[in-house]
């Protein structure tokens, strides 16, 4: 299996646990998704969070998800990455009501 499609499979599987589950949002790390575009509109519903941990933007996630998150350039695993994303999306949702 080449790396594409490992990655597709993998966020298929999100996809089908997400709708199951009736979970609200899904956190994907950006850095690690080939192509992006392959991200828009699978979740239906539920809304994409993407983190990175790169400054720049890259030109293929825009028009994927309006939240980008941008971790700071610590050595963090995979999980404490998702932890932090999650604490920022929190502290933005708060700041907005």
């Amino acid at each position: 299996m080449k790396p594409g499609e490992l990655t597709r499979a993998v966020i298929e599987g999100a996809r089908n646990i997400a709708k199951e589950a009736g979970v609200r949002a899904v956190f994907l790390n950006a850095d690690l998704v080939p192509d992006p575009t392959q991200l828009t509109g699978i979740f239906g519903e539920t809304e994409v969070i993407l983190f990175t941990r790169t400054r720049r933007l890259r030109p293929e996630l825009e028009g994927v998800t309006e939240k980008i998150l941008h971790l700071p350039p610590v050595n963090l695993k995979r999980i404490q990455q998702i932890k932090l994303a999650a604490l920022f999306q929190r502290g933005a949702d708060s700041n907005r009501n």
